[in-house]
């Protein structure tokens, strides 16, 4: 045989899933293929929803935080003027 299978455990159920193939070894490659991707795909859409919940996470913080820089100028001026304030009333209260 050129095209040895090796290493697949039972012998007898592969001859059973040939034979139920039609004996095409694409086909039960195929057949393999396709219940493998089954099984794996619960686990991979969980993994590609996280993922997909982690980018969403990250582009709301960073447009959040590209807002905040584009407001910071204002914030300085009314924190400027609220310390302003605060120093003329407690210079006005320390007078009275």
């Amino acid at each position: 045989m050129s095209n040895r299978i090796e290493n697949l455990g039972d012998y007898n159920k592969v001859r059973i899933a040939l034979q139920e193939a039609g004996g095409s070894r694409d086909k039960l490659y195929d057949k393999i293929g396709t219940t493998a991707v089954m099984k794996a795909a619960p686990v991979l859409m969980l993994a590609g929803a996280g993922i997909l919940y982690a980018g969403q996470k990250c582009f709301h913080f960073f447009k959040k935080r590209k807002e905040m820089i584009k407001g910071e100028p204002e914030l300085k001026k009314q924190f400027a003027e609220a310390v302003e304030n605060e120093t003329v009333k407690s210079i006005d209260e320390k007078d009275l």
